[in-house]
C-alpha cells in the first residue's frame, strides 16, 4: 500500500484535496531526528527526491500526503473593497472570492498575458474601472495624454502606423466604420467587459471576475449604437482577432460573443470554425427568448462547434432564468445572468460621470464563462482549447433544475475549474418532467425515451432505474449497471401502465439511482376516454340531385372534453364541414348536384384521439341498376293484377337493397 500511494503521488495523479508535502510514519518504536514535535515516529518530507529514499525502507509503515485542512463548509476567501461588490451575487455563487485567495497565493509572475476578445458594441475604454484592463496597441499610439486620464488621445491620426492593415486600432478596432478604436456608444459591450476585467480592489465600482490576473480585453466593435449589426462586420472582427494573434503574436485564448439571432449562416459558421485552428475558444450566448434551441434556430449558439461553448443563464436560486433559451444538446453550461451589475457608459447628461447598470441576459452569463476560460489559459499555458473546454464543462455545480435544459446540467464553478483536484461523477437527464398529458389505450403502447448523460470528470455508474410507486413500466433500459465516462450516454423508456389507471391522473417519480446520487423525474398522465359515435344516419339515403340531405349524429363524450367534428361529404380528403365545440347530438345539411354514389366520412376528435365512421349515400339514378322506383295506383284493379304488381315491386326493391 505504501508503494502504491507514493507512486500515485510521484507520477502526478490527482487527489481529492490539496496537500503540502508528505508524512512518513515509521514503524512503532522507531525514532528519527527529523521527526515532528510530539510525534517521534512521523517525518514531514517536502522534497520528492528525498521521499524516494523511503519507498523501499522496511522501517516505513506508510506514507501519506500532508493534506490541507479548513473549517467545514468554507474555504479561505478574499473580499475586495469595490463599493458595489456586495451586490455582485454572481461572483459569490461561482466561488470567485475563494479562487482569488488561491490566486493571491500562487506565483504567476512568469505567466504570459492572456487576451479575451470581446466582439460587441465596443468598450468604453475611458471608464475608470476599465482603464488598464483594455489592450493598448502601443505601435499605433502617439503617446499623447491630453486629459491626464490615462488614455492616449492622439492615437487616431487616420494613419495605419503599425502597418497591420487596420487604421488607428489603438484600443481594439471598429469594424462598423473600418477604422478607429472600438469605442462603445451603446453600453452593452462595456457591461460585458466589466464582468470580465473591471479593476478589482480599487475602492470603486465593481470587481471583475478575473481578479488581478494578467488578462486584458481586446474589443472589436461589430454592433452599432443601437446594438444591431451584420454578419459582415462580425467576419471583419474575426479576421482582426486572428491577425492580432498571427501578426502581433498576442496570446488570444477566448472570443466572447454575447450576440446572436434566429438565423443559420454557413458563412458565419465557417468563419467561427477557423478560430479552432488558432486555438481560440468561442464562448457565446444561448439567447433571451425562453425558447428551445433544439427546436428553433439561434446562431451562433446552435453551430455546436468543438471549440464553442454556448451559455444559458441562471438566477440567484440556481434555477434557469425564465428568459434564457435552453437545449439538452445545444446549451452546454449555465452561468449567472440575472440582475448582473457591471460597468456602463457615461451618463448621457454628464460627460464626466461614469455609470454602472444592472442587466439581465445570457449576454451577461457568457462573460463569466469567458473569464474562467481566460484564467485557465493564464494559469495553465500548456492547455489546449479542448482542455479548457473540458475543464469548464465538467467542474461546474451539477443541478437537477437544469435537467432537460442543458448538455451538462452544470452551472459554472470558478474555484473547481481553476484549482480543485477533486474528481466526481455528475449526471444530466434529457427530461425533468414527463407529461404524457391525456393518453388512451386505443393509442396502443404510450412511452417516452429518456437520455442519461455523464457530465463529470469521474465515471457515472447507474445502479438502477425504477418507478417509485410502480405506476409506470421501465423498458429497453440500457443504463442499469452502466459505467459512463464524460459525455457518454445511455437510454431507457418510461411506458404508461394502463392497468394502473384506477384514478386519474397517474403520477409517479421515476428514480435514476447513480453514484452521483438519486435523481427523480416526475411522470404524469391523464386517462383519456375517446369519444364514441353511437349513431350516424343520413336522410334521405337516396336523395335526388340538389335535394337537401341531413346528416345526424349522436356522440358519447364520457370525460367531457371539448369536441371537434369534421365531415367529408364526398370522401375526397377535404373536410367541407368543421364544427368546433361540436355538440354530442347534432346535425348538418348539404346538397349533391351529381348523380352518383357518395361515402360520407364523419370524424370526431377530443384533441387527443380521433374516432371515425362512414355512411353511404346514393344520389338519383346511379346507372348501376339502383334505379329510383315508385308505383302509383289509381282507380280499381282486380286482385290478381294487384298481387302480381306487388310481388314485382318487392322483387325490384330487393335488388335496390
Amino acid at each position: 500500500m505504501v508503494y502504491f500511494i507514493v507512486l500515485l503521488i510521484l507520477f502526478g495523479f490527482s487527489f481529492a484535496t490539496e496537500f503540502d508535502g508528505y508524512l512518513v510514519k515509521l514503524k512503532d518504536g522507531l525514532i528519527s531526528s527529523q521527526s515532528i514535535k510530539g510525534n517521534s515516529n512521523i517525518i514531514l518530507v517536502k522534497d520528492e527526491k528525498e521521499l524516494e529514499k523511503y519507498l523501499n525502507d522496511e522501517n516505513v509503515e506508510y506514507i501519506e500526503p500532508n493534506y490541507k485542512l479548513h473549517k467545514v463548509g468554507s474555504l479561505p476567501r478574499l473580499v475586495p473593497n469595490d463599493e458595489f461588490f456586495d451586490y455582485q451575487w454572481a461572483l459569490e455563487k461561482i466561488r470567485a472570492p475563494e479562487s482569488w485567495y488561491e490566486l493571491d497565493n500562487t506565483d504567476t509572475s512568469s505567466n504570459q498575458t492572456v487576451y479575451i476578445a470581446v466582439l460587441d458594441t465596443g468598450v468604453d475604454y475611458t471608464h475608470p474601472d476599465l482603464r488598464g484592463s483594455i489592450w493598448l496597441n502601443i505601435d499605433e499610439t502617439t503617446g499623447t495624454d491630453n486629459n491626464g486620464n490615462g488614455i492616449d488621445d492622439g492615437c487616431e491620426n487616420n494613419v495605419d502606423d503599425d502597418n497591420n492593415g487596420y487604421t488607428d486600432d489603438c484600443y481594439g478596432w471598429d469594424a462598423t466604420s473600418a477604422k478607429g478604436s472600438a469605442f462603445d456608444e451603446d453600453g452593452h459591450g462595456t457591461h460585458i467587459a466589466g464582468i470580465i476585467a473591471a479593476i478589482t480592489n480599487n475602492n470603486q465600482g465593481i470587481a471583475g471576475a478575473t481578479w488581478k490576473t494578467d488578462i486584458k480585453i481586446i474589443p472589436c466593435k461589430m454592433l452599432d449604437s443601437s446594438g444591431q449589426g451584420e454578419i459582415l462586420d462580425e467576419l471583419l472582427c474575426l479576421s482582426y482577432i486572428k491577425d492580432l494573434k498571427d501578426k502581433k503574436g498576442l496570446n488570444i485564448a477566448v472570443v466572447n460573443a454575447s450576440y446572436g439571432g434566429e438565423y443559420n449562416s454557413d458563412i458565419e459558421k465557417d468563419a467561427i470554425n477557423t478560430l479552432k485552428n488558432k486555438g481560440i475558444l468561442f464562448i457565446t450566448a444561448s439567447g433571451n427568448s425562453g425558447n428551445s434551441n433544439e427546436k428553433e434556430d439561434f446562431s451562433p449558439c446552435n453551430y455546436d462547434l468543438p471549440h464553442e461553448i454556448c451559455v444559458g443563464a441562471t438566477d440567484q436560486n440556481d434555477e434557469r432564468a425564465t428568459f434564457s433559451n435552453y437545449g439538452f444538446n445545444k446549451v452546454k453550461v449555465y452561468a449567472p445572468g440575472k440582475e448582473i451589475i457591471s460597468t456602463y457608459n457615461k451618463d448621457e447628461n454628464d460627460n464626466y460621470s461614469y455609470t454602472y447598470a444592472w442587466i439581465d441576459g445570457t449576454s451577461q452569463a457568457t462573460p463569466f464563462v469567458s473569464s474562467i476560460a481566460g484564467m485557465l489559459a493564464f494559469l495553465n499555458p500548456s492547455y489546449s482549447y479542448s482542455d479548457i473546454r473540458y475543464r469548464i464543462l465538467t467542474t461546474g455545480k451539477n443541478l437537477s433544475s437544469l435537467d432537460g435544459f442543458s448538455y451538462t446540467c452544470n452551472r459554472i464553478d470558478m474555484y473547481n475549474a481553476l484549482f480543485s483536484t477533486t474528481t466526481e461523477p455528475k449526471l444530466c437527464l434529457s427530461k425533468n418532467v414527463i407529461d404524457f398529458k391525456k393518453v388512451s389505450q386505443e393509442e396502443g403502447d404510450v412511452y417516452k425515451t429518456v437520455i442519461v448523460r455523464s457530465t463529470g470528470n469521474e465515471d457515472l455508474v447507474v445502479y438502477s432505474i425504477y418507478a417509485q410507486n410502480d405506476n409506470y413500466k421501465i423498458k429497453n433500459n440500457t443504463c442499469d449497471g452502466k459505467h459512463l465516462s464524460a459525455f457518454e450516454e445511455c437510454t431507457f423508456e418510461v411506458h404508461v401502465d394502463f392497468d394502473k389507471f384506477l384514478t386519474s391522473p397517474l403520477d409517479d417519480n421515476i428514480v435514476v439511482s447513480t453514484n452521483a446520487g438519486d435523481r427523480t423525474i416526475f411522470a404524469t398522465a391523464i386517462l383519456n376516454i375517446p369519444p364514441k359515435i353511437l349513431d350516424l344516419e343520413v336522410s334521405p339515403s337516396n336523395p335526388d340531385p340538389d335535394e337537401r340531405v341531413y346528416l345526424r349524429w349522436e356522440i358519447e363524450n364520457t370525460d367531457g372534453d371539448k369536441l371537434t367534428c369534421k365531415v367529408d361529404i364526398d370522401n375526397d380528403g377535404d373536410y367541407e364541414k368543421v364544427i368546433n365545440d361540436c355538440p354530442e347530438t347534432g346535425s348538418i345539411s348539404f346538397k349533391y348536384s351529381e348523380e352518383k354514389k357518395y361515402k360520407i366520412i364523419f370524424v370526431v376528435s377530443d384533441g387527443y384521439y380521433e374516432t371515425e365512421e362512414s355512411i353511404s349515400v346514393r344520389v338519383g339514378d346511379t346507372g348501376d341498376g339502383s334505379t329510383k322506383l315508385g308505383c302509383v295506383f289509381s282507380g280499381r284493379t282486380d286482385g290478381a293484377f294487384f298481387l302480381l304488381s306487388l310481388l314485382f315491386g318487392i322483387f325490384l326493391l330487393r335488388r335496390r337493397l
